[in-house]
């Protein structure tokens, strides 16, 4: 959350640009996309090449759509109170006016948001490999997209599996300690650095080698050991 904040904020400083007189098309280009990679990463972090480069195409795009509706908007309604300079939109509402866009916009997320995780909570098992040190165990694994647990200081995805699914793949004293918010408050969980993750989808393989599995002694369900987020799928 609170990089999330501290995004909204880089992307408000940004808007400052607003300010300036008429940039050439090359430096606005060039602040823009730098602007977006800064933003991703505070709110991100670095995660791949690949996830990060499809974050960004998204990113930029959803921006090349907003101000695109804007610019529509005011051609065809001839709005006084828009202004866009140096690709910067700016809507000169009151405050009334900016509360009650924010709770649209609230709104609308939790909609979406909830939308997108019940499509994902249909179909998302995937036969999960995991291998240590030329050991191996298999195991199907439930793609969550409220487990969003990170290693806190490489800020690499955990994996949440069963302790005596993956426990003979975990090596004695190379465990590290994750600490995560539990339904009954805060607490840790033991963790260990598989040497890759072979996860199979409806559309090939895909390998990860930069993950943590996180040893659970509550994870008890039937149809699969471990849950993961969807995001450290590629294919």
């Amino acid at each position: 959350m609170l990089r999330l904040v501290a995004a909204s904020a880089a992307g408000g400083a940004y808007s400052f640009i607003l300010l300036a007189r008429h940039l050439p098309a090359a430096v606005s280009v060039l602040s823009k996309v730098l602007a977006a990679i800064a933003i991703l990463l505070i709110a991100f972090r670095f995660y791949r090449v690949k996830h990060f480069l499809r974050s960004l195409l998204v990113f930029l795009f959803s921006n090349f759509v907003f101000l695109g509706v804007t610019v529509g908007s005011i051609l065809l309604l001839h709005a006084e109170r828009i202004r866009v300079n140096n690709g910067v939109a700016y809507f000169d509402i009151g405050a009334r006016g900016l509360i009650g866009c924010a709770l649209v916009a609230y709104g609308l997320s939790v909609i979406v948001i909830r939308l997108y995780n019940r499509h994902v909570a249909k179909s998302q098992l995937f036969w999960v490999t995991a291998e240590k040190d030329g050991n191996s165990v298999s195991f199907f694994a439930f793609a969550d997209t409220g487990n969003r647990l990170r290693e806190p200081f490489s800020g690499v995805p955990v994996i949440v599996a069963d302790s005596e699914t993956v426990l003979p793949l975990a090596p004695d004293g190379e465990k590290r300690i994750i600490p995560a918010s539990t339904v009954g408050g805060r607490g840790y969980y033991e963790a260990f650095r598989p040497d890759r993750l072979r996860i199979r989808t409806d559309k090939g393989e895909e390998i990860v080698d930069n993950v943590y599995i996180a040893l659970s002694d509550h994870l008890k369900a039937e149809d699969y050991s471990a849950v993961l987020n969807p995001e450290i799928l590629s294919v």
